[in-house]
């Protein structure tokens, strides 16, 4: 049953306090601290599905001994696929397997390259060694279909959208940010705008882009002696707001012409603002959110939000959500509250949109649904209705015990570890009956509405699996 929402607003030190909750992310990287105590029991209620026999095991489309995925998963563009072998990042044919093309890794990282990808285009990128000063991150912009470089170029720092690439650089002193097209490379404003931007290409996995908001988050020192403060400048134009808000984390992003500061460790030592109290951070995994309108910097809201855990550990990330229609990229993020209840909370309106009986971890969200999985470590995964909080469906998940799940199409994609045995097995459900499909002995590095990825184990070789 769902609980409807008392959106009204309480005071505490003359700023509006609105106590809220959070769970897990699709784009952000919003590190939080590992937070101790128990999961909470699961609560199944509605519908549920029987666990049927154990689903036969199909052979593959094709497969592949060449070490293709360990690190970065395996991104499916059309009829091409994009991967990674050590030394560099090569591209298949979707229905065979066959090489297409390959580009050999540039920089001196050991570390594997990240890649977003744009239309036709891919963006890969390079960081270098540890021990490596000054500080250049290298990159590629290349055609999907025949591995021909578009433009290349290096700075301190690389944030990748779907129409432009921001690069920030590092000299003298201070950083600089411009934004370059990301078909040609050309610049777009007249000039750089001070400051830095946040490093977004954390996540080893091939992936889409992010959708470029029409504001965007940066750090610029106010003097030369005084430490960073975080603003907010206009993507069309490079022209900065005046706002500037204090540095609480590692990250903050926009929303819409909002700048949304997170207070990652507010339990862990760490300063909160004062709005805060200390009533208001129970519960596991909290987290501090505070929204500055991005022209005036008066605060539009504080509230505290609660990540959800995989493995034991607090969730590293917000799940950011758009409903269809949005303007602005992760308008929402699907969350708990302080009692472990899921929800799903409005960044604009610093408020819930609808909270739910169903008490566990988000793992994923369209518009259609939420998935929720129930219990950490094993038992059942939930769907609720996106716009209404409503339980559709409950999905046991018998002998596995997720470390994560996806909607797919018409599919849930689980990947995780047997209960009896600990060994990697990626299970399959239909989205609509719950009943089960496919099971693949492996770790899931991959999947899409009609194909998933298995990277398996073959007399002690690793072997990528492409089902279709």
């Amino acid at each position: 049953m769902q609980r409807p929402v008392d959106n009204g607003r309480t005071t505490l030190g003359g700023v509006e306090l609105r106590t809220t909750v959070l769970i897990g992310t699709i784009a952000v990287l919003l590190a939080t601290a590992a937070c101790g105590g128990e999961p909470a029991s699961p609560r199944v209620t509605g519908p549920t599905v029987s666990a049927p026999a154990e689903a036969p095991k199909v052979p593959p489309t094709w497969e592949s001994g060449d070490s293709l995925g360990l690190e970065t998963g395996i991104f499916v563009v059309g009829d091409v696929v994009l991967t990674e072998r050590p030394g560099a990042v090569v591209a298949l044919d979707r229905a065979s397997g066959r090489a297409l093309w390959h580009r050999s890794n540039r920089g001196t990282s050991s570390y594997s390259p990240r890649m977003r990808v744009s239309g036709s285009l891919a963006v890969f990128v390079y960081y270098p060694g540890r021990l490596s000063s000054p500080r250049k991150v290298e990159f590629e912009v290349v055609d999907v279909k025949t591995g021909r470089m578009a433009w290349q170029g290096s700075a301190t720092a690389v944030h990748v959208f779907d129409t432009a690439i921001y690069l920030a650089n590092y000299q003298d002193g201070a950083y600089s940010t411009m934004r370059h097209d990301i078909r040609d490379g050309s610049s777009t404003w007249a000039a750089p705008v001070s400051g830095g931007i946040d490093d977004e290409l954390g996540d080893f996995r091939f992936g889409p882009a992010q959708r470029e908001p029409a504001y965007l988050a940066f750090l610029t020192p106010l003097s030369s002696s005084s430490e960073s403060m975080w603003s907010l400048f206009e993507t069309s134009t490079g022209t900065a707001l005046p706002i500037h808000a204090e540095n609480r984390g590692w990250t903050a992003f926009s929303v819409g012409d909002l700048l949304i500061v997170p207070d990652h460790d507010i339990d862990g030592g760490h300063s909160r603002p004062t709005a805060i109290a200390d009533a208001d951070v129970q519960g596991e995994c909290p987290v501090a959110l505070q929204a500055y309108d991005g022209h005036s910097g008066a605060v539009r809201y504080t509230a505290v939000v609660h990540n959800g855990r995989t493995n034991g550990d607090c969730r590293e990330r917000l799940m950011r959500y758009s409903l269809a229609g949005d303007n602005d990229t992760g308008s929402r993020i699907a969350t708990a509250n302080a009692a472990g209840a899921t929800q799903l909370f409005d960044l604009v309106a610093g408020t819930p949109v609808w909270e739910s009986d169903t008490r566990g971890t988000a793992y994923d969200v369209d518009d259609r649904s939420l998935l929720v999985a129930e219990q950490v470590d094993g038992g059942g995964l939930a769907l609720l209705d996106t716009k209404s909080g409503e339980r559709q469906k409950s999905v046991p998940l018998s002998d596995l015990r997720p470390g994560e799940a996806h909607l797919v199409g018409d599919r849930i994609v689980v990947g995780g570890r047997r209960t009896d045995t600990n060994d990697s097995r990626v299970t399959v459900y239909d989205r609509v009956t719950g009943h089960e499909l496919r099971r693949y002995d492996g770790d899931l590095i991959g999947a899409g509405p009609d194909w998933i990825a298995v990277l398996t184990q073959v007399r002690g070789k690793g072997v990528l699996e492409f089902h279709t």
